[in-house]
């Protein structure tokens, strides 16, 4: 495809934060063009010129990622974007489950931003209980074991400070 004599590509990919799941809605320019992420985090850019750019990918909650890409053809182009954190509430991960009653947590943590871990057995209790100390984020993933002990249901929150 060409437009005013000079040829035309897409960009494609997915928009994924830090622990690989996809980012709903986030916005992807490339020069006057631009998408936006579907539930997938896929996003397809199309009448791309060929050439060197400067890419802008932008969510809120998290921080603008700028990259400078080379346009030869149709490419695909995967992005990872980091929480901004500021107002951004951690989601809580599950990296493996209950093994002898050790359970292993991880969330995508903002540079600085001090998190503790807590639980409740019943969500009707009026107060969460602290699990470690506080952990202070470094722009990548933290995480804690826990040990579930005999109770048959644990619900988990990560706070941050």
């Amino acid at each position: 495809m060409e437009r005013n004599n000079f040829p035309l590509s897409t960009l494609a990919g997915r928009v994924l934060d830090s622990l690989g799941t996809p980012i709903t809605a986030a916005s992807v320019q490339i020069g006057p063009c631009s998408a936006l992420t579907d539930t997938s985090g896929f996003y397809s850019i199309t009448n791309v010129p060929i050439g060197t750019h400067t890419l802008v990918c932008s969510k809120a909650g998290y921080q603008v990622l700028t990259n400078v890409v080379t346009i030869p053809g149709c490419i695909q182009n995967d992005l990872v974007l980091t929480p901004s954190g500021q107002d951004t509430a951690p989601r809580l991960e599950i990296l493996s489950g209950a093994t002898n009653g050790q359970i292993v947590l991880s969330w995508v943590a903002a540079q600085g931003k001090t998190y503790q871990l807590q639980y409740k057995t019943n969500l009707s209790q009026p107060s969460w209980i602290d699990i470690s100390i506080p952990m202070t984020g470094n722009s990548t993933v933290l995480s804690a074991t826990n040990d579930a002990g005999p109770d048959p249901q644990r619900f988990y929150s990560v706070r941050q400070q």
